[in-house]
């Protein structure tokens, strides 16, 4: 299986880079990017890609796995990616905002629902029932401190669910009934959106539609069918390994030979013409759209139909659009993207109460954002070193008589403490 290190999974951090600068710039500022909020729907895309290939190959691997064995070092690898940080984004943003109550500030409400909700990937449903909260220019409610977390929950509501999926089509249905299967269910999920918030109500219909598993899981399952439909049956001769339709494997290197020389022509020379219309039609979307019946009625179902050909030009390494993707500073908030996210909405929120609550004068209002923006910075790269990698990577081996390890016990404990300051004076 590739590494991290692969030109086409950095190719990947790219995409992710691109479509999380775009969320940022709509949380933190929504006239500036009114649509930014398809960037979900192409990390959904994204995410609905990456896990159903790396389940196919698991999958291939072992043939006809073990049942037990395959869905749990399925659920446990998804838990360790998504939870520890996310954990540790509650707790310490929970010190903050009791810190910031301690002084007196405001906005950060919400914690004593929001936080066992985001640590148990409720928290989309918890929006539901509550309303408003996020995104910033929802009309009811006000901002919530973890109200970010909905697109956390519905990542892991799919990532929890997919192995399932790719378990029963692949034990049930050939290649290509598995993909019109994903894909139906991908049309009904966006029909579904599209009915219910023309049957809400104000900013009720709208967090119903956009928080819904059921309403907006259309671009994770386009992403498995995209995965699915890449990869090479058993029973055509090949591997199982997923690739490009002309045997260019994202697990390996072989490309075996004799396929017809128009399709290599029209892979090298027209895809990624297609892969950069793709990425234009998306930032049209992402300055154009706003969140009403436009962007809910099909508006996201395209930007999720547009990332397919914005994947399929990162996939060849032969493609000049990995000069785009692989570009150092989208690579790199790819790769910390899971934390700068995670960290990027509460900071906001705590610095832009600080500074109403100070008196800063309007013109100075980017200050806020710029100490947002670079505690963010900080605290992506704290998670990342401290939390991800080694959760993500084998269970490390800690004496407690390291100071290190008693370093690390004692912050936790005391960010749990400032957890259960802030939810008893929120």
């Amino acid at each position: 299986m590739n590494n991290m290190h692969t030109p086409r999974l950095r190719g990947m951090q790219g995409i992710a880079g691109l479509a999380l600068m775009a969320v940022i710039a709509y949380d933190l500022a929504p006239a500036s990017m009114s649509g930014g909020f398809v960037g979900f729907d192409v990390l959904f895309t994204l995410a609905g890609f990456l896990a159903a290939r790396s389940l196919l190959a698991r999958y291939a691997d072992d043939g006809a796995p073990d049942v037990r064995l395959y869905l749990k070092t399925s659920l446990l690898k998804t838990l360790r990616m998504l939870w520890p940080a996310l954990a540790f984004m509650v707790a310490g943003s929970g010190t903050l905002a009791a810190l910031a109550a301690l002084m007196g500030l405001g906005g950060v409400e919400g914690l004593r629902v929001d936080a066992p909700a985001g640590l148990t990937f409720a928290e989309n449903w918890t929006g539901v029932v509550l309303g408003g909260g996020y995104p910033p220019d929802l009309p009811a409610g006000g901002p919530r401190l973890l109200g970010h977390l909905w697109a956390v929950a519905l990542l892991a509501q799919y990532c929890l669910l997919a192995p399932f999926a790719v378990l029963l089509l692949k034990r049930l249905l050939p290649q290509r009934q598995s993909v019109a299967v994903l894909l139906a269910l991908a049309a009904v999920s966006a029909l579904l959106m599209g009915v219910l918030y023309k049957d809400g109500i104000g900013g009720s219909g709208l967090t119903r539609v956009l928080y819904g598993t059921d309403t907006h899981g259309f671009g994770f399952l386009i992403g498995m069918a995209l995965a699915w439909a890449m990869q090479r049956g058993r029973s055509a001769g090949g591997d199982g390994r997923v690739g490009l339709p002309d045997g260019s494997a994202l697990v390996g290197s072989e490309r075996p030979m004799g396929f017809a020389a128009d399709w290599r022509l029209v892979r090298d020379t027209a895809l990624p013409w297609v892969s950069c219309a793709a990425l234009v039609g998306l930032a049209v979307l992402a300055f154009q759209l706003r969140a009403d019946a436009t962007a809910f009625h099909g508006g996201l179902a395209l930007a999720a139909v547009l990332t397919v050909p914005l994947l399929l030009g990162a996939l060849d390494d032969r493609s000049w659009m990995l000069d785009l993707f692989e570009w150092r500073p989208l690579a790199l908030i790819g790769k910390y993207g899971y934390g700068i996210y995670l960290w990027h909405w509460p900071l906001w929120l705590i610095a832009r109460s600080a500074a109403a609550d100070l008196g800063l004068r309007p013109g100075w209002a980017w200050v806020p954002v710029c100490v947002s923006l670079l505690l963010t910075a900080v605290m992506a790269g704290v998670s990342y070193r401290l939390v991800q990698k080694p959760f993500a990577g084998p269970v490390p081996d800690w004496p407690l008589r390291r100071p290190g390890t008693i370093m690390c016990g004692v912050i936790a404990a005391l960010l749990v403490v400032g957890l259960v300051c802030a939810i008893v004076v929120s």
